[in-house]
């Protein structure tokens, strides 16, 4: 069944957002993509923005959209595994949080699968859906200036891997050798979103 929270707004001349559940955002995007009508198609939590060079109607545009708000495989999706260290200055903290031991928390976390929801906040920051919701804590009351790149952390309904070294608020698990973005590499990203991605503990 449709969902019936669809709609669409103006985003200036040649762009409009996409309104929607975030059950369905992959789905939305796969279908405007595949259309191949558009500039660009970006997903975002609960949204998609599309921008185009070609004259095309709000009308159109959801007739589109609502092809794919079903659609639950997402097209090339790909099962990834990222090998983590889970030693994060965070993981006693949010064990203690969370009334588990430091290896109850890293066994659920790793024996979850996750879906690469969006892309933001960072390039080759992926959301990733699916947190165990006996893990669901929220972000730190007072964020770090630095986190590392390659640092996994966690946030209310969210988990991620931090790709480059910024400012951050969620809470560190642990983190990975692999370079989740280089501007220079084909794709830049390791994750994009569709993905199922997975956490396989390692140890130095």
């Amino acid at each position: 069944m449709v969902d019936e929270i669809i709609s669409i707004r103006r985003y200036g001349d040649r762009a409009a957002l996409v309104d929607c559940a975030p059950s369905e955002v992959l789905g939305i995007s796969h279908a405007l993509r595949n259309s191949q009508l558009f500039v660009e198609v970006v997903p975002s939590e609960c949204s998609v923005l599309v921008t185009w060079n070609a004259p095309i109607s709000h009308e159109a545009i959801l007739e589109i959209a609502r092809t794919g708000s079903e659609l639950k495989i997402i097209g090339e999706s790909r099962d990834v595994e990222i090998p983590i260290i889970y030693d994060g200055l965070d993981l006693a903290e949010c064990a203690n949080a969370l009334s588990m031991t430091m290896a109850e928390l890293i066994q659920v976390h790793s024996q979850t699968t996750y879906t690469a929801a969006f892309a933001g906040f960072a390039p080759g920051f992926l959301y990733l859906t699916g947190v165990d919701s006996r893990l669901h804590l929220p972000r730190r009351s007072a964020p770090r200036t630095k986190v590392p790149q390659g640092s996994l952390a966690m946030a209310d309904i969210y988990t991620a891997v931090y790709p480059l070294d910024s400012p951050g608020g969620w809470n560190l698990l642990g983190r990975t050798t692999l370079t989740m973005f280089d501007a220079f590499r084909e794709p830049a990203s390791i994750l994009q979103p569709g993905d199922s991605v997975t956490f396989v503990q390692v140890f130095e």
